[in-house]
């Protein structure tokens, strides 16, 4: 499953373009570093983007974008959102989620109905979509 993490910057209050900013992505569950600072690619306006694969969906990152030494300390660093969860919901609303109740799994698959792309563990607690 792919995350998009974006990013905006000003510069002087204004939309920063032309800067070649950085990404550090963090594991908030373990508080281990699983990207360090990895390239990201300008979209306009200000907003930069980040295409990060390598992810468990079972588990939440926090994310922090570094626009690099041409911006001032108060615009320099910025917070990044990365959200998967809309594209799961859509999943789960195309019928694309198999439950084997007596293991307590989960799979959801992508369009063509055979790639998993997020597997897992729920306890008896918790509700899966029906």
């Amino acid at each position: 499953m792919i995350i998009n993490f974006a990013a905006y910057f000003t510069q002087n209050n204004v939309p920063a373009t032309g800067l070649t900013p950085t990404i550090t992505i963090i594991n908030v569950s373990d508080e281990t570093t699983e990207v360090t600072d990895a390239s990201m690619t300008e979209l306009g306006l200000g907003w930069y983007k980040y295409e990060w694969s390598s992810t468990d969906l079972t588990k939440d990152y926090v994310a922090r974008a570094d626009g690099g030494v041409t911006l001032s300390d108060g615009e320099r660093y910025a917070p990044c959102t990365g959200d998967p969860k809309p594209s799961l919901i859509l999943k789960w609303l195309q019928n694309r989620l198999t439950k084997n109740i007596g293991a307590g799994e989960y799979t959801l698959y992508d369009n063509d109905k055979t790639t998993a792309i997020a597997t897992g563990k729920y306890s008896s607690t918790e509700r899966l979509p029906d």
